[in-house]
C-alpha cells in the first residue's frame, strides 16, 4: 500500500497582507502535511478562494498554489480507492480461501486486509465498517476449518505413530530409520508450534514409541563408536609400530629392500583399516604423514642413487657392443649383469624402462655374437620365411567361408604339425611370428568352434521342435486325446513331425522313440499307463540335468531345488578332489539334448523346465557374445 507523500516543492511567495495571505499560509500547511490533505478543509479553502474572485479577483501565485492542491487531492483519492480496490480483491481471495479449505492462506489474507487498512489514508468511517463487518462475518467459517485442521493433524500424528511403531518392517537401515526418527520428531514439534497441540497422552505415546523404535539405532551407533574407537587404537599401533621401527634402524648396515617392503606394508595395513574416531581422524593421518616422511626421505635419497648406477651400468653394457673383442665382452657382460642389484625400486613404468634399456643394451652385445654365426642366422631367416608362409596360409584359409566343420578340423591338425616340425626363428622376429601364428590359428580355431556352435544350435532346435511335437502329444494323451482337429490334433503333428529332418546319429533314435510312445499312449490305454508310471523317473531326470546345466553355466536355480542344487554342488566338488575328470561332468551341449530327449512330464513341469532352460540358454548367449567381443577387440589390438 502506497501513501501520500508531503509536497515538498518550494511554494511561490505569499503576498504582503490581506485574506489572500492567510490562504496562503493556510494551503502551504495542507500541502506539507505528512498523514495527507484533510479534504473537508481543501472544500472549505476552495469557498474562500470563490468569495476572494468574486471581490476582485485574485494573484497568480495563489493561483497556483490552488492547482497543485487539487492536483494532489486527486493523487490522493486515486491512491485511496486503488487501495481500497485491492482491499476487496484480498477479502474475495479470503473468501475463497474459505471455500477451498486453505487455511493457511486464509489467515494470511485476514491478516494482509486488517494491515492494508489501516495503511488507507483519510477513509471513511463507513468503508471501514463495512470492510470490518464482512472480516467478522467470515470468522465462524475461520473457526470452523480451524477445528478441521486441527482434527486432520490429529490424524496425522495418530498415523505417524503407526509408522514409527512399524517402521523397523519397513526394511529400511538403521541409519535411515534413525533418521526418519529425528524427522518425526521435528515435524511434530513445528505442528504444536503452529497452535495444534496434540493431548499428554498422544504425545506420550509418541514419545514412547519413537524412544521404543530408537534403540536397536542406538545400540548400532554405539557398535559403530566402538568399532570407531577400536580403528583408532589399530592406526595408532600402526604410528607407535612405525615410530619405534624408525628409531631401532641401524642407517650404516641397513637392508633397503626390507625398509621397503616395511613402509609398503604398514602403508596397506593402515588403507584397510576402516575409519577413526572423527575427533581423532585428522590427528592419526597428520601423525602417519610424519612418520611416513621420514622413511620416505632416506628411501627416496636411496631409490634416486640406485637408479644413477643402473643407469651408469646401461651405459658401460652399451660401450661393450662396441668393442672389437665379442669373447672378452661378453665375459665382461657377465660380470656388469651380476652387479644389477636394485635396493630401492622406483614406479613399476620407470622399472620397466630401465628394465628394457638395460636388456636392449644386453642385446646389442648379443647380436654382434649372433653376427658372426652367419650359418645359424641363415636357417633362422629360413625357418622364419617358412613360418610366414604357414601363417599367411592360414589367414587366407581363414577369410574363406566356404569350409565346413570337419575341413577346418582336419586343416587345424595338419597345420600344428607342421608348425612344431619348423625350426627355430630369430631371435627379434620370435616374438613377432608366434604372436602372428597364435593370432591366426586362434581366428581358425573360433571359425572352427563357430561351425562347430552352429551345428550344434541347429540340431538343438530341430531336437526342441521334436520335443515339443512330443510334449503335446504326451500331454494329450494324460489329458485323454484331442476333442477336435486343431493345431494339437495327432494326425497333424504326425504330419509336422515327418515334414521335420532327421537328427544325427543316437539322436534321432532318442527322440523317435518318445516319440513312439508318446503316438502309443493316445490309442493305446497299456500304453498310457506305462507312460504315466513313467513321468516321476524322467521329472527326477529333467530336474537333474536342469540343476547340472544351471550350475555349469552360472544361472540361480529356483528357490526349491537350492537343497538339491547344493548337494550336486558338494558332489561335483568332491569328485573334482578326486579324480578331476569326474568333477568336469557333462557339457552344456550335451545336457540341453538330455533335457530335450527327457520323457512325457506333466504340462507345467513341461512349461517351467522349458523357462529355466531359456534362461541358461541366453546366459550362454551371453558369454558367448562376451567371448565374441573380447576376441575382436584382440584382433583389433593384434593380440
Amino acid at each position: 500500500m502506497q501513501t501520500p507523500k508531503a509536497d515538498h516543492t518550494p511554494a511561490p511567495p505569499a503576498p504582503p497582507g490581506g485574506v489572500e495571505s492567510e490562504l496562503h499560509r493556510e494551503i502551504r500547511a495542507l500541502l506539507e502535511c505528512p498523514d495527507g490533505i484533510d479534504e473537508s478543509r481543501a472544500k472549505r479553502l476552495r469557498k474562500q478562494r470563490l468569495l476572494c474572485q468574486d471581490a476582485g479577483g485574485e494573484d497568480s501565485a495563489l493561483a497556483a498554489l490552488f492547482e497543485r492542491l487539487r492536483e494532489r487531492v486527486h493523487s490522493q483519492v486515486e491512491l485511496r480507492e486503488k487501495q481500497f480496490a485491492q482491499v476487496e480483491e484480498h477479502l474475495r481471495q479470503l473468501r475463497a480461501s474459505l471455500s477451498n479449505g486453505d487455511l493457511e492462506r486464509a489467515r494470511q489474507l485476514e491478516k494482509t486486509v486488517m494491515q492494508a487498512l489501516d495503511q488507507i489514508t483519510r477513509l471513511s468511517k463507513q468503508r471501514r465498517r463495512k470492510v470490518i463487518a464482512e472480516l467478522e462475518a467470515l470468522q465462524p467459517e475461520l473457526h470452523k476449518l480451524s477445528g478441521w485442521r486441527r482434527w486432520g493433524t490429529i490424524q496425522a500424528r495418530e498415523k505417524m505413530i503407526r509408522e514409527i511403531r512399524d517402521i523397523h518392517k519397513s526394511g529400511a537401515t538403521l541409519e535411515e530409520i534413525a533418521r526418519r526418527i529425528r524427522q518425526a520428531r521435528q515435524e511434530w514439534r513445528d505442528w504444536d508450534q503452529a497452535g495444534e497441540g496434540a493431548s499428554r497422552k498422544l504425545q506420550a505415546l509418541f514419545e514412547h514409541e519413537c524412544t521404543t523404535a530408537y534403540r536397536p539405532c542406538q545400540a548400532h551407533f554405539d557398535e559403530q563408536k566402538r568399532r570407531h574407537r577400536q580403528n583408532s587404537r589399530a592406526r595408532d599401533q600402526i604410528c607407535l609400530f612405525l615410530e619405534q621401527e624408525f628409531s631401532r634402524i641401524e642407517w650404516r648396515a641397513i637392508d633397503w629392500k626390507k625398509l621397503q617392503q616395511l613402509v609398503r606394508s604398514q602403508t596397506g595395513k593402515w588403507h584397510s583399516v576402516g575409519p577413526a574416531e572423527y575427533k581423532l581422524r585428522k590427528i592419526l593421518q597428520r601423525r602417519f604423514d610424519a612418520i611416513m616422511e621420514k622413511f620416505n626421505d632416506p628411501l627416496d635419497r636411496e631409490r634416486r642413487r640406485n637408479y644413477k648406477m643402473r643407469e651408469k651400468l646401461i651405459a658401460d653394457i652399451e660401450q661393450l657392443a662396441q668393442s672389437e673383442n665379442t669373447r672378452a665382452a661378453l665375459a665382461e657382460l657377465q660380470v656388469l649383469k651380476k652387479k644389477w642389484a636394485p635396493t630401492v625400486t622406483s614406479s613399476h613404468r620407470r622399472e620397466r624402462e630401465i628394465w628394457k634399456r638395460f636388456t636392449d643394451a644386453c642385446d646389442k652385445v648379443f647380436a654382434k655374437r649372433d653376427r658372426e654365426r652367419e650359418d645359424l642366422k641363415r636357417t633362422l631367416r629360413e625357418n622364419l620365411a617358412a613360418r610366414e608362409s604357414l601363417c599367411a596360409e592360414i589367414e587366407t584359409r581363414c577369410r574363406s567361408d566356404s569350409q565346413t566343420h570337419l575341413e577346418i578340423g582336419a586343416h587345424l591338425k595338419r597345420w600344428r604339425a607342421r608348425w612344431d616340425e619348423l625350426g627355430e626363428a630369430p631371435k627379434a622376429s620370435a616374438e613377432k611370428i608366434n604372436k602372428r601364428y597364435r593370432h591366426a590359428m586362434r581366428r581358425a580355431q573360433r571359425m572352427f568352434d563357430k561351425t562347430a556352435l552352429d551345428e550344434q544350435i541347429r540340431r538343438h532346435n530341430l531336437l526342441r521342435q521334436k520335443s515339443l511335437l512330443c510334449a503335446r502329444l504326451e500331454a494329450q494323451a494324460l489329458a485323454g486325446g484331442c476333442g477336435g482337429r486343431g493345431a494339437g490334433d495327432p494326425d497333424r503333428l504326425s504330419d509336422r513331425w515327418k515334414a521335420l529332418p532327421p537328427l544325427p546319429g543316437d539322436l534321432e533314435q532318442a527322440i523317435g522313440e518318445r516319440y513312439r510312445l508318446a503316438c502309443a499312449a493316445i490309442v493305446d490305454a497299456a500304453a498310457l499307463q506305462r507312460l504315466r508310471a513313467s513321468i516321476p523317473a524322467h521329472v527326477e531326470v529333467l530336474h537333474a540335468r536342469l540343476l547340472q546345466l544351471e550350475i555349469l553355466v552360472e544361472v540361480d536355480s529356483p528357490a526349491a531345488f537350492s537343497r538339491q542344487r547344493m548337494a550336486l554342488q558338494i558332489e561335483r566338488l568332491s569328485a573334482a578332489l578326486g579324480n578331476r575328470e569326474a568333477g568336469q561332468g557333462k557339457p552344456a551341449g550335451q545336457l540341453i539334448e538330455d533335457i530335450l530327449v527327457a520323457g512325457a512330464v506333466p504340462e507345467r513341469e513341461h512349461a517351467a523346465a522349458l523357462e529355466r532352460l531359456d534362461r541358461c540358454l541366453v546366459k550362454q548367449g551371453q558369454h558367448r557374445d562376451h567371448d565374441h567381443q573380447k576376441h575382436d577387440r584382440d584382433d583389433a589390438a593384434g593380440l
